[in-house]
């Protein structure tokens, strides 16, 4: 009979052991999905970033190019263009057209990131969805309980082998 008292010491050990398994694994889900909200909104921030960045570019390329237009002008008026002329409204008109392609570009280059960095954060936010799902699937007493019942069926089939064998 020491054996059997033995054996429930073992499955009260296994039942506290798959309880704190079953508890440490619940804490880390939690653990996991909280990060994955901190990256979900960091990637976020990131793609908001990524916009404000294109919008200054595109700005700071607008600029650049009314500048280079007065330094065009100026150079032609220095020259003796006139102004008016076909051949300075060209030159101008290159210089918008230009102008405006590069700023439509920081613009959609910006767009491009920002969607990658709300993509991040939508599979972020999905990754903290399923870790708080399977942490919720997580019974800690529900597993001590299939431990004990375990242990319970390999004691019972000793003490029936002990029994039978005369003991």
């Amino acid at each position: 009979m020491a054996i059997m008292g033995l054996q429930a010491a073992g499955a009260a050990t296994s039942a506290i052991g798959a309880y704190g398994s079953a508890k440490s694994q619940k804490s880390a889900l939690g653990f996991q999905a909280q990060m994955a909200d901190m990256n979900a909104q960091l990637a976020e921030r990131r793609a908001q970033i990524s916009l404000e960045q294109g919008a200054y570019q595109a700005q700071e390329i607008e600029r650049g190019g009314a500048r280079q237009k007065g330094t065009q002008r100026a150079e032609m008026g220095a020259s003796g263009i006139a102004l008016g002329s076909t051949t300075a409204q060209a030159i101008v008109n290159g210089t918008d057209l230009v102008t405006a392609e590069d700023a439509r570009q920081a613009r959609v280059n910006a767009v491009r990131e920002a969607f990658g960095h709300r993509t991040d954060a939508t599979n972020k936010r999905n990754e903290g969805v399923a870790a708080r799902a399977n942490a919720r699937g997580i019974n800690p007493m529900g597993v001590a309980a299939t431990s004990l019942l375990g242990s319970a069926t390999s004691m019972a089939t000793s003490y029936y082998g002990m029994k039978k064998a005369g003991g």
